[in-house]
């Protein structure tokens, strides 16, 4: 692919003590989108995280002092300078090989401000496990049952949309429940899903996993949510919520 075909596209990488995988992460994003902006944005790191992504060339790295990973990402949208907004999560658990498909689902689109692509976990190859597709099936089933459908994968972390719907979307989540709010608000909005699989290897808590059963609630608690899009949301003004981790 030429340096034009993510012309128009950030990648936003929001992390926090990600020393491990921050540096093939980011290596394997410039591979992979040539001519993209690429920003990481770190969040209280406490380890040689911002050493490793400052390693990489061609990489922008900023601050979010707000803990929470949703506070990330909106800092990397504020930081950001491309209309197409793709979330990409640090832990090297999504292929990035498969990414770019999604990413081109959006800027290839006629109307790209009324669709969102996400990465589809492929749980039929059983890369999925049972915890993550419970609790994602739960959610899919409070968002179907209220408003008639939903996304393939709620909580996937990998999704693409333009930086006008996301501000027009106006998120809350401080955190996790992040992917949860932007798949109810998407459905919400009337936006076009388009699916795409993505290989998905999940790492164990060893290993970094920083998701944890106390943030279920809040998921839950998302996907009830009855709070609607801001259609007069100015860009640049951006919320900022607390969050322990």
């Amino acid at each position: 692919m030429s340096n034009s075909t993510f012309a128009e596209l950030a990648i936003i990488v929001p992390f926090v003590n990600e020393e491990r995988t921050i540096g093939a992460l980011l290596t394997d994003l410039v591979r992979c989108f040539p001519g993209a902006e690429i920003i990481a944005v770190d969040n209280n790191s406490t380890d040689s995280s911002v050493v490793e992504a400052e390693a990489i060339p061609k990489i922008i790295v900023t601050q979010e002092g707000w803990q929470g990973k949703a506070n990330a990402m909106r800092k990397g949208v504020e930081v950001s300078t491309r209309s197409v907004i793709l979330f990409v999560d640090a832990d090297l658990e999504y292929r990035v090989d498969d990414m770019p498909d999604i990413a081109l689902s959006v800027l290839n689109d006629a109307d790209r401000d009324g669709v969102m692509a996400i990465g589809v976990r492929a749980w039929q190859l059983n890369w999925l496990p049972v915890i993550s597709f419970g609790v994602n099936w739960l959610v899919r089933a409070i968002i179907k049952t209220r408003y008639g459908t939903s996304p393939d994968d709620c909580l996937t972390a990998v999704r693409c949309l333009t930086k006008a719907t996301i501000y027009e979307m106006n998120t809350l989540s401080p955190n996790f429940s992040i992917e949860t709010e932007i798949s109810r608000l998407s459905v919400a909005m009337g936006l076009r899903i388009k699916s795409s699989m993505i290989r998905y290897t999940p790492r164990t808590y060893e290993e970094g996993k920083k998701i944890r059963w106390r943030h279920l609630m809040p998921i839950i608690n998302e996907a009830f949510s009855s709070r609607l899009p801001y259609s007069t949301h100015k860009e640049g003004a951006v919320t900022r919520a607390s969050c322990d981790v």
